[in-house]
């Protein structure tokens, strides 16, 4: 059995998704945070001065992925907010 999951970038106020540029942040997001493995709430090399912060309107659905991801045994996404 096999579960795809989104990333937070799903649920963040920079991402875009247009044709050459991913979000805000990085024209082409990173693997290490796309997997999970990174939340980009602090600076990572590249980011433009942005970082992850959910848009209010995905706070509940970010919620249910964070309760998919702990029963799977998976880091939860935090919900601090960030500056940028």
């Amino acid at each position: 059995m096999s579960c795809l999951l989104p990333p937070a970038c799903a649920f963040c106020k920079h991402l875009l998704n247009l044709p050459d540029q991913d979000c805000l942040a990085f024209r082409e997001i990173p693997d290490t945070i796309m997997t999970g493995q990174n939340d980009h709430y602090e600076t990572f090399e590249g980011d433009n001065g942005y970082h992850f912060q959910p848009t209010p309107e995905n706070i509940t659905a970010l919620g249910e992925v964070n309760e998919l991801r702990q029963a799977m045994g998976l880091a939860p996404f935090r919900f601090a907010n960030a500056d940028h």
